[in-house]
């Protein structure tokens, strides 16, 4: 190739590159909205962490659009009786609280893994004896001491309809 031949290709290498970036300008809102969706990866569970104010964690497997309340019954049933009021909130961005009624996905519990922490009122924490986990949910610990990722927790998989 000679050198009038590659500086033409230079030139028209050039040309292309300036013209995509010069339409790529030109993309409507739903257009980059369509991009971004198809380069986004899509998740059919998430594992989520629930930290006790013990240090305990409570872990199980949802669809990202279940909704909170799904959730929240999720870490019900593995609570002591006595702990009747309690607020799951993200660990970040700054101490948001869940809400029911919208999905995980949408209260911004990222796939494929989110930790939430379990926020219990001083009253109610006082009346606790044997922790915050339930009886039979005590029974399910497990010692991750190998992986050195928790200390303890209940690992648990969530059937998601």
């Amino acid at each position: 190739m000679s050198r009038m031949e590659r500086s033409l290709v230079v030139r028209v290498w050039e040309q292309n590159r300036r013209q995509a970036e010069l339409n790529a300008r030109f993309i409507s809102k739903e257009e980059r909205e369509l991009h971004r969706l198809a380069r986004e990866r899509v998740y059919d569970s998430m594992l989520v962490s629930i930290r006790m104010p013990d240090g305990v964690r409570l872990e199980g497997r949802f669809n990202p659009h279940e909704d909170v309340s799904d959730l929240i019954e999720f870490v019900r049933a593995h609570l002591a009786e006595e702990l009747d009021a309690f607020e799951l909130v993200l660990a970040t961005p700054a101490k948001v609280g869940l809400v029911p009624g919208k999905s995980l996905a949408e209260s911004q519990l990222v796939p494929p893994a989110s930790l939430v922490h379990l926020k219990v009122h001083s009253k109610v924490a006082g009346k606790l004896k044997d922790g915050y986990l339930s009886p039979a949910s005590k029974e399910l610990l497990v010692d991750d001491v190998d992986t050195g990722r928790v200390p303890k927790g209940v690992k648990l998989t969530h059937t998601h309809p």
